[in-house]
């Protein structure tokens, strides 16, 4: 019995040993991942920051391995503090890349000083329409006072109902965000930032011969401020080249505007409330006659920009940094000079 008994304590404590490795081995792990993971000051847990400044977060990656975004996840999920600067501003931009790529960022932030507004660019790449940042916003109960709207129809109409998705992002589609919760969100936010940051990591420290083979086209990476929505671009070679040609207008231009997408128009304006302004970011197959005659036939301005001397980093669609701050200054020139704006102004300083 006594040497049973011994057995049976000896087993005992072997368990024990095994289980007591077991949870320090799985607590270090869990607390070489976070360190891994953690930055000072980061929008939100394993955010990525530009040059650690914290109001920036890595937003979008195309590696060789995969091409994955954030921003869907973070704004209709309500993830780091995106939206809670979005339900504070003034003025709210919509759209699809080219409002992100034609903005420049610090032409935006010096036109929000000056006039004391809050201004928030919310505009969704690779979004066919406008539908899924309309149920972010009503999601997320944003009312800004100011919506100016790109009216384009790249692909289909901005005002259309569809959540077809141009990104080819897969899983991290907009018909496929809003279809879970914000656990599941957490979680792919959190994948992201570590693959990304391992990404990083690897091309750090591997070999020349190793990078070339794992990475066979150079990576785009782009930020994203959580204070005001605008893109940082400006570490890709190619957005910062004074070597890229200007915009061609291909479009045949008597494109007049039509019934069914003004009644389009009217219902998403009409889910909102607020005030509007219709823009168009130029680019290679744009109609500045069909966004006019909408914003006429809805009693709203328009601020439609010529593209002749435009640049672009693809042929005619994405803005390089000459072009969005030649883009963008007129864009605001043009804003500032709109009655909504005006209005919206007196009333603030009222």
């Amino acid at each position: 019995m006594t040497e049973i008994t011994k057995k049976h304590g000896e087993d005992q404590s072997g368990s024990g040993r095994w289980f007591a490795t077991y949870v320090g081995c799985f607590a270090a792990c869990s607390l070489a991942v976070a360190a891994f993971l953690y930055e000072p000051g980061q929008d939100h847990f394993g955010a990525i920051t530009l040059d650690g400044n914290g109001d920036w977060y890595q937003n979008f990656a195309d590696y060789s391995s995969m091409r994955d975004i954030q921003d869907r996840d973070v704004f209709y999920h309500d993830i780091g503090r995106s939206i809670e600067y979005a339900r504070n501003a003034d003025i709210i931009l919509l759209g699809h890349s080219m409002v992100l790529w034609g903005m420049d960022w610090r032409l935006l932030r010096e036109f929000a000083r000056k006039h004391g507004v809050r201004l928030y660019n919310l505009a969704s790449a690779g979004d066919a329409s406008g539908e899924f940042l309309l149920r972010v916003i009503k999601k997320n109960d944003i009312k800004a006072r100011l919506w100016v709207i790109n009216a384009d129809d790249y692909n289909t109409n901005f005002f259309s109902t569809s959540l077809d998705d141009l990104g080819n992002f897969g899983k991290r589609a907009a018909n496929v965000v809003v279809t879970y919760g914000r656990g599941h969100a957490w979680r792919n936010v959190i994948s992201r930032d570590f693959r990304w940051r391992l990404e990083e990591l690897i091309r750090a420290i591997a070999p020349e011969k190793v990078n070339s083979y794992l990475y066979r086209k150079a990576s785009i990476v782009t930020f994203r401020s959580a204070s005001d929505g605008t893109w940082f671009i400006e570490k890709l070679p190619i957005f910062v080249s004074r070597d890229n040609p200007m915009i061609q207008n291909i479009r045949i231009q008597t494109c007049p505007a039509q019934q069914p997408e003004i009644q389009q128009a009217k219902r998403y304006m009409d889910s909102l409330g607020g005030s509007f302004v219709f823009m168009l970011v130029p680019h290679l197959n744009a109609c500045r006659q069909r966004v006019g005659e909408m914003a006429r036939a809805l009693g709203i301005s328009s601020v439609l920009i010529d593209e002749s001397d435009i640049t672009s980093v693809d042929g005619g669609y994405h803005f390089d940094a000459a072009g969005a701050r030649l883009y963008t200054a007129r864009f605001l020139q043009k804003l500032e000079a709109t009655p909504e704006f005006q209005k919206l102004v007196r009333e603030r300083f009222r």
